[in-house]
C-alpha cells in the first residue's frame, strides 16, 4: 500500500462499534481527518507514514492526538469490476485492516477493525468522488466508490462495489446501488445501498447507515455512520468530495 508514504490519495479509518470510537483520515488532493467520539464528531489534523502493508496514523484535535497503526491481514487486493474495467476513479487497491488504536488522553490501546483504499493519483480529478467503507461484524468490509464528471447529477456517477473479507477475498458486485440522504444544510444524514450479484438471481445485499458524526468544509463532507448489513452491525465512514 505504497500511496501511504508516497503522498499518492488515500482513504483509512478505523472503529470500535463496543466504545463508539471511530477514525477517519484521507489525502484527496486536500487532506484531512475526522474523529467520532462520546461528544460527536471533530475535525482533525493528521500526519501519515507507512509502508507497503502498515500504515501509522494521527489525528490531531483540540482534545489531543489519537495514534493508529493500520495492519493489512493478508496484504492489499486490486479490485476490478464486474465487466473488468478499472473502477471509478482509477486503480485502486484495498485493504481490510487490523487497528492498534490509542485514544487520545486514554491510557489504553484498542484492537478494532480497520480499512485502507489508496491510489497512485487523486480518483476525484475535477469531478465528483464518493468512497464508502462499512464495518460487518465478520470482519469484512463492503467498498463502494462512485464518481462523475464534473456537472454529472447525484447518482448518475459510475458506480462499483465489492465485499472484502479477512482472508484476502473479494466478491465484486455486478451493480451497486447507492442512495444518499441528506439535510437542510446538505449534510449527509443517511445511505443505503443494493448490491446485486453479477449473475445471480438472489435478492441484493442491503445495507444501510445513519450518521452519528461529521464534518464539512472545502467542497468535501465526511461522515461516520451507524450501520447495519443483512442482520451485521458495525460502523462506517462515508466521504464526498464535489467537484
Amino acid at each position: 500500500m505504497s500511496a501511504a508514504g508516497s503522498g499518492g490519495a488515500l482513504v483509512c479509518g478505523f472503529s470500535d462499534l463496543a466504545s463508539g470510537l471511530g477514525g477517519l483520515a484521507w489525502r484527496l488532493g486536500d487532506e484531512g481527518g475526522l474523529i467520532l467520539g462520546d461528544d460527536g464528531g471533530h475535525e482533525a489534523r493528521i500526519a501519515v507514514s507507512g509502508d507497503e502493508d502498515t500504515v501509522e496514523l494521527r489525528l490531531s484535535t483540540a482534545a489531543g492526538e489519537t495514534e493508529a497503526r493500520l495492519s493489512t491481514r493478508t496484504g492489499s487486493v486490486t479490485p476490478e469490476t464486474a465487466d473488468g474495467t478499472t473502477p471509478p476513479g482509477g486503480p485502486l487497491e484495498a485493504a481490510v485492516c487490523a487497528a492498534e488504536v490509542k485514544p487520545a488522553g486514554q491510557d489504553r490501546t484498542l484492537r478494532c477493525f480497520g480499512h485502507l483504499s489508496s491510489w497512485a493519483e487523486d480518483p476525484a480529478g475535477d469531478g465528483t468522488f464518493r468512497h464508502l467503507a462499512l464495518e460487518r461484524s465478520d470482519g469484512s468490509v463492503l467498498l463502494v466508490v462512485a464518481r462523475g464528471d464534473g456537472g454529472t447529477p447525484h447518482g448518475a456517477e459510475r458506480t462499483a462495489g465489492w465485499l472484502l473479507d479477512r482472508e484476502g477475498g473479494v466478491s465484486v458486485f455486478g451493480e451497486a446501488l447507492l442512495s444518499t440522504q441528506y439535510d437542510e444544510d446538505g449534510r449527509p444524514t443517511r445511505v443505503g445501498l443494493e448490491l446485486w450479484r453479477e449473475g445471480d438471481e438472489m435478492p441484493p445485499m442491503r445495507a444501510a447507515g445513519t450518521r452519528l458524526g461529521g464534518t464539512e468544509g472545502g467542497g468535501l463532507s465526511a461522515t461516520v455512520l451507524r450501520c447495519s448489513s443483512e442482520g451485521s452491525d458495525g460502523l462506517g465512514s462515508y466521504l464526498v468530495r464535489r467537484g
